[in-house]
């Protein structure tokens, strides 16, 4: 009867609420992680990389795949209207080195937003609410 009760009666603790949730938010991932996996270049990916991979194989020259990016940048400013910075990054997508690296463009993305959001509801909830670490943690983590 004792033990029935202390189960009832349980209470998570601060900090062992925060453990559970980055748990939670690592478990999460791996399903994202593992899609990342069968990350390949489509049609327009090689389109715009391929001045700029063009001079890799050529040079092995990071001033000449970056010459070819602002070249790739440089045309579609003449031949299309749209964003050419990100044009510019386009052309230097990892699978320039090598097909086997394009997953670290997603990975990149992932890190990216997951780091963004946690600062940002950190600094949030320090700022609006005065929330202490251990009471920010579990947010963060959502």
């Amino acid at each position: 009867m004792e033990t029935l009760k202390k189960i009832f009666n349980f209470q998570f603790g601060r900090r062992l609420i925060a453990i559970l949730s980055i748990i939670a938010l690592i478990i999460l991932l791996i399903p994202v992680l593992r899609l990342m996996l069968y990350t390949a270049p489509w049609y327009d990916d090689y389109n715009y990389a391929l001045t700029s991979r063009n001079y890799w194989l050529e040079t092995h020259s990071l001033f000449y795949v970056l010459k070819g990016a602002f070249s790739t940048a440089q045309t579609m400013w003449y031949a299309w209207q749209g964003t050419f910075s990100s044009i510019f990054f386009m052309a230097l997508m990892p699978a320039l080195w090598g097909e086997e690296y394009y997953l670290l463009g997603p990975l990149f993305i992932l890190i990216m937003l997951v780091s963004g959001s946690w600062v940002l509801t950190g600094v949030t909830l320090k700022r609006l609410f005065g929330a202490q670490r251990l009471d920010r943690l579990p947010l963060q983590a959502i």
